[in-house]
């Protein structure tokens, strides 16, 4: 089963056992009198294995998607702008150099120089091959609450929001710019907990997804980016290295600093109930968000 969920987005395909989801947001918490909000959680690994339930609905080749490789500010109603990194569709070139593109929704079209794009690789499911599978972690901003903790990309459902799953794609994409296209499971049962809201406490329960993405072809081969190397783009974005086939994630500055891709072995020893000086690579959120991580990586291993 398939739905249009995410901003510029195509469809997106979601696991039979997640239809239930699809249900109105409201109608989900009345159902649940002792909830008072929802948060979620995006689960984004590569190399991009799949499950077998994840099949029923496989992703066509992707033959006209191209990526930006640099600003491009239109100045006229016929031109498209670009910003760095993001997906567009390519439907006509002609011999000036100039190529006729529209968003990935469609809602946009105009020309834009031809050299500043690049063709994106078809995302096409298959087996995983390669290297350690590895998990997007994002570090929370210095000025945040809980200040440069680790955590996957997520948070708060709005209440604009259809349902859970427009949540998800929608938090990703606007903490990290990734167009979501595939809901293969859920995480867990879900995670309650309470937040001081005025005068009350609120009752919170969070939703974690194995997610696939648009910009991370499903036979990518990624390791974790070089921090070091990591080069600084404009708007405020990051590029990982060419071992993650140069995969764009645009973080918003007001929640997060940084980003990662963690092994399972980072997790495990990123315990954040040990010692400052022994926390490990990684200063994750909190010991529930860690021991979900691995509960993550553990389903997909036990999918194959």
């Amino acid at each position: 089963m398939s739905a249009t969920l995410a901003p510029e987005a195509t469809t997106i395909h979601i696991a039979p056992d997640l239809q239930h989801l699809r249900v109105p947001l409201r109608s989900f918490l009345d159902n649940r009198p002792s909830l008072d909000c929802l948060a979620v959680g995006a689960f984004v690994f590569t190399p991009g294995a799949v499950s077998p339930t994840a099949h029923v609905a496989s992703v066509s080749p992707i033959r006209n998607t191209y990526r930006a490789l640099y600003d491009f500010e239109g100045t006229s109603e016929h031109e498209f702008t670009l910003k760095q990194g993001r997906l567009v569709e390519v439907t006509q070139e002609n011999d000036s150099g100039w190529s006729l593109v529209k968003d990935i929704d469609g809602r946009r079209q105009g020309w834009s120089p031809s050299a500043y794009l690049i063709q994106e690789s078809p995302n096409v499911s298959s087996p995983h091959t390669g290297p350690e599978t590895r998990l997007l972690l994002v570090q929370r901003s210095s000025h945040d609450s809980s200040p440069l903790r680790w955590e996957v990309p997520g948070g708060s459902s709005d209440d604009g929001d259809p349902t859970i799953l427009h949540s998800v794609a929608r938090e990703l994409f606007e903490e990290t710019g990734l167009h979501l296209t595939r809901f293969n499971r859920q995480i867990g049962d879900g995670i309650g907990f309470e937040t001081d809201q005025g005068r009350r406490r609120k009752q919170w329960l969070k939703l974690s997804f194995e997610v696939e993405v648009l910009e991370i072809p499903s036979t990518s081969h990624g390791h974790v980016h070089d921090q070091n190397a990591t080069a600084r783009l404009g708007n405020n974005s990051q590029v990982a290295d060419q071992l993650l086939d140069s995969v764009f994630i645009t973080l918003d500055p007001d929640e997060h600093q940084s980003f990662a891709w963690a092994t399972e072995e980072d997790i495990k020893s990123s315990d954040p109930s040990r010692d400052v000086q022994t926390r490990g690579p990684f200063v994750l959120f909190n010991e529930e968000q860690r021991l979900l991580m691995l509960q993550a990586f553990e389903l997909r291993r036990s999918s194959r």
